[in-house]
């Protein structure tokens, strides 16, 4: 399908708009001008595309209100943006000339719009996040109680009460909040049957791995990030290095396998511990991920295949 793509630079007062059909337009970031927006999409017709960078809470609430409106949206890599602007020799940075850059990398990149992704998932991936957020601040408190004045004790152990309670608190509104989705619900309790697998991992996967089951092997470890990268000049083989992929994802991975390790039934123990012999504890924990998640993949894709029902099918280690 070929899209009509819309360059929309975002701001918390301003969204500045370029389209092929309706060229630049200035917008107030209110009702009124995301109405005027919804008239470009219109005029654009049903392959309308629109394009836009991740800005944090700014782009959460416009990918939220296109989800509402049923648009077709893509939020693109902020990184990727600005690299293409630099090879393209732009080097006067304007909001007039942000939303049409952002207008010509999609047509050059021939983005598609976040198939997987929906309303439900910015709402858990939002939740996930805060819940994430206060478990660092836990652990930074945790560590620094150890070099404070004994008399702080009390205090510090009432806050991390609250902390504790509070982060039980959303864990359970996560749970609940999953198990309303017809799909993610019945996945969610399939996951937590596998071994490795707690309520942390598995809400994880499903907030930031929405693709999982509907991707080949090679695809989901790019997205991970777990797939090596090649390093090679002339006669020089350089070492493999994973790059890019979600964080968030890759490090609830990895916690998943350094618990895994300690599992009397782990089903990569033989693969851990042959490769352990000739690589890096880190690396070989790294490719016990990539290895664990293409197996999931194929499992999750099974269970899609199989009508969503039972517990996820057992494929070979």
């Amino acid at each position: 399908m070929k899209y009509q793509y819309i360059g929309v630079d975002l701001a918390t007062q301003k969204l500045d708009v370029y389209s092929k059909g309706s060229g630049y337009v200035a917008l107030r970031n209110d009702e009124a001008g995301r109405q005027r927006l919804l008239d470009i999409v219109k005029k654009a017709g049903p392959n309308a595309l629109v394009a836009y960078e991740s800005t944090g809470s700014v782009s959460k609430r416009f990918a939220s209100f296109l989800y509402d409106k049923g648009v077709t949206q893509r939020c693109l890599n902020a990184r990727r943006v600005y690299k293409y602007a630099e090879l393209t020799g732009k080097f006067a940075k304007t909001d007039k000339e942000d939303c049409r850059t952002i207008y010509e990398y999609a047509i050059w990149d021939e983005v598609k719009p976040d198939a997987l992704h929906s309303k439900f998932i910015l709402r858990l991936r939002e939740m996930v996040s805060l819940r994430k957020s206060l478990v660092e601040s836990r652990k930074t408190l945790k560590n620094a109680r150890h070099g404070g004045d004994e008399s702080d004790a009390p205090h510090t152990a009432r806050i991390l009460e609250v902390f504790d309670e509070e982060i039980r608190a959303l864990e359970s509104r996560i749970e609940a909040f999953i198990k309303t989705h017809e799909t993610y619900g019945p996945l969610h309790k399939a996951l937590l049957k596998e071994p490795g697998i707690g309520k942390v991992a598995a809400m994880t996967l499903i907030a930031y791995l929405p693709e999982l089951g509907h991707v080949n092997h090679r695809k989901i470890a790019g997205i991970a990030g777990l797939a090596p990268k090649n390093n090679d000049s002339g006669e020089t083989i350089g070492a493999r290095h994973i790059k890019g992929g979600r964080m968030a994802l890759r490090n609830e991975l990895y916690m998943v396998q350094v618990a895994s390790t300690h599992l009397k039934n782990w089903r990569l123990r033989e693969f851990y511990e042959r490769k352990l012999a000739e690589k890096p504890t880190r690396v070989v924990l790294i490719a016990c991920c990539r290895r664990w998640l293409v197996q999931l993949n194929a499992k999750v894709r099974d269970w899609y295949h199989n009508g969503c029902n039972g517990t996820l099918p057992q494929v070979g280690s």
